[in-house]
């Protein structure tokens, strides 16, 4: 911008680089599932690069965040951030959109009221820049894994452009290796129920059958209908016993789903505990159906486990339908989500 001033700070572009390659050196050994090694990275990000405050918040399911701080001469604020009207905050943010993380967006929000509950917003009114964990599925899934805080030493007046674009190159990093975990683990998992469930499939051989049925549909003149079936966030945590059950309900209501399925129809596991299917024919019989075979597959556990629960908004479905423009799978993919409101 032609309105910025010039960058004259100091960069010692080797002491920058060893930074970089000691925070990507801990990343390659980071395990998500383990909160300690997020720590450790964490503490790592803010010690290599002199900061003053880096917090990494990582999505959980459903409307949560994780939060892991690390600080240096500054007063931590993960308590806040943990709290609900912080988590309420960081869900504020996210709706923002990622673009708009910018360095003076804690400014803006504070602006509308929504720090209520943190006493000292002056500690993140300068030199906070935040950076979204994005990597190449983020905008084809709707995956977010997460976003990372970095704020300037206590004295030092702005980082050197180079150290912040260093900074992003880290995010980024840290997004594809989080991601590439989850890969994996989603691999492993829809492998193990498609060999346990007769006619559930992986989420590769899915896509391919659907991409040759949307061709056939074509053709037809039929409109294809896309559902993803999952449990709300507030049903997994209204009861103990359906965290303890959780893998067994969900197999169970795999099988369910599958036993449902008539000529033409698709089901796969998708990712968590979402369950995708796909009808060439569409309609509210496919749809009612498979929210059927769900429902009584949550049925079935809950009368043999004892316990008493609704099954209203059970499950939570998100439907979306081939539209006459082509509609790519991806696309059938995020709407079907924010019809569930599952993410």
């Amino acid at each position: 911008m032609a309105d910025e001033p010039l960058d004259f700070t100091p960069f010692d572009a080797e002491a920058n680089l060893v930074a970089v390659n000691d925070i990507l050196k801990s990343v390659r050994h980071l395990s998500w599932s383990y909160a300690g090694d997020i720590s450790r990275v964490v503490k790592k990000i803010c010690t290599s690069f002199d900061a003053g405050r880096c917090i990494l918040f990582a999505v959980r399911e459903g409307s949560r965040f994780d939060v892991y701080e690390h600080v240096e001469g500054v007063e931590p604020l993960s308590e806040y951030f943990n709290s609900d009207a912080g988590q309420a905050w960081l869900n504020t943010l996210v709706e923002q959109g990622e673009d708009l993380m910018s360095s003076d967006v804690f400014m803006e929000l504070g602006k509308l009221g929504s720090f209520e509950g943190l006493e000292d917003l002056e500690s993140l009114a300068s030199g906070v820049h935040i950076m979204p964990l994005k990597n190449p599925y983020t905008s084809r899934y709707g995956i977010k894994p997460g976003f990372m805080l970095i704020q300037e030493p206590r004295g030092l007046k702005r980082w050197n452009k180079r150290q912040l674009e260093s900074l992003v190159i880290v995010a980024e990093y840290l997004a594809m290796t989080i991601e590439c975990e989850r890969l994996t683990s989603a691999m492993q998992i829809e492998a193990s129920l498609a060999d346990r469930i007769p006619g559930l499939l992986t989420r590769r051989k899915f896509s391919d059958l659907v991409e040759w049925e949307l061709l056939r549909a074509e053709q037809l003149g039929t409109r294809p209908c896309l559902l993803l079936v999952g449990f709300p966030e507030r049903t997994k945590l209204s009861l103990p016993q359906i965290v303890r059950d959780a893998e067994f309900i969900f197999e169970l209501s795999c099988r369910s789903l599958v036993q449902e399925l008539e000529v033409a129809e698709l089901a796969a596991y998708w990712r968590g505990d979402i369950m995708v299917a796909f009808s060439a024919a569409g309609g509210e019989d496919f749809v009612a159906r498979s929210t059927g075979a769900v429902q009584r597959a949550f049925k079935e556990w809950s009368e043999k486990a004892g316990v008493s629960v609704s099954l209203e908004g059970i499950p939570a479905v998100g439907c979306a339908y081939y539209g006459k423009d082509g509609s790519t799978l991806d696309e059938l993919h995020l709407a079907a989500l924010a019809d569930a409101r599952l993410h």
